[in-house]
């Protein structure tokens, strides 16, 4: 019978994690907007309250996780928390794992790719159902977080590829750019795809 130790469990969990639907680790395959729809657990759009830095205990290895308190300012998809009559919700995440120097050379952390959101800041957030230690993470990692900017009326919205393929396949290829996009249209396009898609909040 194969036996499996501890750490080896947990990188397991990890790359189970990294590998789910929407996410494929360090190669991470391009997605459209339809497959971002499709993937997302939740799709909200949220301001982020607190991020609280922390640990979890797995398989006999130290994980560290981040903790992401956001306070949901919109929902398209996925039921919407709520904490003491606010609705918020929690995103507990990997943590950003330090390098390692290991005889001289130092070695950059295997989950260097994994979004940060910063405090304050409002974003568009395609999540990953939470696994079972209650981690979850950003759909196609930095593709499914999208950063919120500008005025009311003028607000624009790009995840890390700066959109690149977002809307491959739809009616709106060849007319948005890549690029930051208006977030009304993003927004009005995802409405869309989930109606496509027979998906409800």
């Amino acid at each position: 019978m194969l036996r499996i130790g501890p750490r080896a469990l947990a990188l397991l969990v990890l790359a189970a994690l990294l590998l789910a639907p929407g996410a494929s680790g360090l190669t991470v395959q391009r997605m459209d907007l339809g497959e971002l729809c499709r993937n997302g657990h939740r799709i909200v759009r949220g301001t982020v309250l607190s991020s609280v830095e922390g640990a979890i205990r797995l398989g006999g290895a130290r994980i560290p996780v981040t903790t992401y308190r956001i306070r949901i300012d919109e929902t398209f998809k996925g039921s919407p928390g709520s904490a003491k009559g606010e609705p918020v919700f929690e995103l507990r995440t990997l943590g950003k794992a330090m390098p390692v120097e290991v005889g001289g050379l130092v070695r950059a952390p295997i989950l260097a790719d994994l979004p940060q959101l910063e405090i304050g800041a409002s974003y568009l957030l395609f999540t990953t159902r939470p696994e079972r230690v209650g981690l979850a993470t950003t759909v196609g990692l930095g593709q499914g977080c999208f950063r919120v900017q500008g005025q009311a009326e003028k607000e624009t919205a790009a995840n890390e590829l700066d959109n690149a393929d977002l809307f491959r396949g739809t009616r709106l290829e060849g007319v948005v750019a890549p690029g930051p996009v208006p977030y009304r249209v993003l927004a009005r396009a995802i409405r869309d795809t989930l109606a496509d898609q027979g998906a409800s909040p």
